[in-house]
């Protein structure tokens, strides 16, 4: 199925566009962050860190109830809900950068990210009850476009707003932005019933069932070769990106003198990359052997990311830069669409939710890793030396991949077969 035709369905395109919005305000608010930190503590990886951290801690404490909640509850009204109110918290970031003390800040982020914990999973749960199973690969594809024209337009629009105007001006556009996410989640008519139905509502909202069904996610994932195959992409998948987010970051404001603008331009070089490979795995990628083309997506990003890391951090090139996340957005975006069919075709949908938040787990404390390892490292030595370490990794990692495949005498994409 074509996008066009896709976006023919009106429930599939008004999900499509409100996630449009949820990830212009998800990446106006990383903006407003990274702004925070450049004015408080400039050219430390460290403080950049820390604060990120406050990102990532709620995916152990809020993701595993969210997944089971995402199973029982309305997803739809969830989706509603979490929009409204990380609109509410977005709000107070500005104030509480004001304050002295770090407290008032490290909450808000917190608890703006624990709310997202909740949309996520939602979102991604209900997507294959808009559309018929043989169009989910282009579904999911457009969800991941979504993402990009998120990512892209807010870092962009955060780059120079935050640059120019200030953090305030930044919060209230990011506030609009997932206020008009919750209108077009609300204008969606289809009401698919919870994948979990228990006989007894009241024993369904405890926290023993939802701890049950959290493990029965996480038992899931560990005895399914499919599933710890995705577990085993996406830690390092993620490792990377935190380590990627606080050293690229701190390199590009020492290389090219500005706190935001630039990383707002690299923004829409790399969604421009990202939005072609999407495009390019949505239209031939049903018939690509899905784990062979992640290692081999994991091989050329390790490389893409050397270039970059030796035309900005060393050269201080804008056209190295530029061309460099080009290529390395494209290599990267059939990454997390072939991950999202693989758990779609594979996976039951009662369990959908639970999976997701494993999934969300495992990246959030990839994540984790790949920021402190990163930060730290890249404090004693320089950003440009880990971040030529984090490509060689990558590199090596999608060689050894498709190596194994080899020679065990089968394709990698054997382990897809449970």
């Amino acid at each position: 199925m074509a996008f066009r035709q896709l976006l023919a369905q009106p429930e599939f395109r008004r999900l499509w566009i409100g996630q449009v919005f949820s990830n212009l305000g998800d990446r106006l608010t990383q903006m407003i962050l990274i702004a925070i930190v450049g004015t408080r503590a400039p050219g430390s990886t460290v403080a950049l860190a820390a604060i990120m951290t406050w990102t990532v801690v709620p995916a152990f404490v809020v993701s595993p109830f969210a997944g089971a909640a995402v199973d029982r509850w309305d997803r739809r009204r969830m989706m509603i809900v979490s929009d409204v109110a990380r609109s509410a918290v977005v709000l107070a970031l500005p104030l509480a950068a004001h304050w002295p003390a770090m407290v008032p800040l490290n909450t808000f982020v917190f608890l703006l990210f624990a709310i997202a914990c909740f949309f996520l999973p939602a979102r991604l749960a209900l997507t294959p009850t808009l559309v018929a199973p043989g169009a989910l690969v282009t579904a999911n594809s457009l969800m991941t476009t979504s993402g990009m024209i998120g990512a892209t337009t807010s870092m962009l629009v955060g780059g120079i707003v935050v640059e120019q105007l200030g953090v305030p001006v930044s919060g209230l556009v990011a506030a609009g932005a997932y206020l008009a996410s919750a209108a077009c989640v609300l204008a969606i008519r289809h009401r698919a019933p919870p994948a979990a139905n228990p006989k007894n509502p009241s024993i369904a909202g405890t926290g023993r069932l939802l701890l049950r069904e959290i493990r029965e996610g996480f038992q899931y994932c560990l005895s399914h070769p499919p599933a710890r195959f995705i577990l085993r992409t996406l830690f390092l998948l993620m490792t990377a990106s935190g380590a990627i987010f606080v050293v690229a970051t701190v390199m590009v404001q020492q290389a090219l003198g500005s706190v935001t603008q630039d990383l707002g331009v690299f923004s829409v070089t790399i969604g421009a990359g990202l939005f072609l490979g999407t495009v390019g795995y949505g239209r031939f990628g049903a018939r690509w052997d899905r784990p062979r083309l992640i290692c081999g997506c994991l091989l050329v990003c390790g490389v893409c990311l050397g270039a970059f890391t030796w035309g900005v951090g060393v050269r201080h090139s804008w056209l190295a830069g530029w061309v460099t996340t080009v290529l390395l957005g494209m290599v990267v975006a059939p990454v997390g669409t072939a991950i999202n069919t693989m758990v779609h075709e594979l996976v039951q949908d009662r369990l959908h939710g639970r999976v997701f938040s494993v999934m969300g787990i495992v990246m959030n404390a990839a994540m984790l890793v790949g920021l402190w390892v990163a930060g730290l490292a890249a404090a004693r030595s320089s950003p440009a030396a880990t971040l030529a370490a984090v490509s060689a990794l990558l590199a090596a990692a999608g060689a050894l991949g498709l190596a194994v495949g080899r020679v065990r005498g089968r394709a990698v994409g054997g382990i897809m077969r449970p």
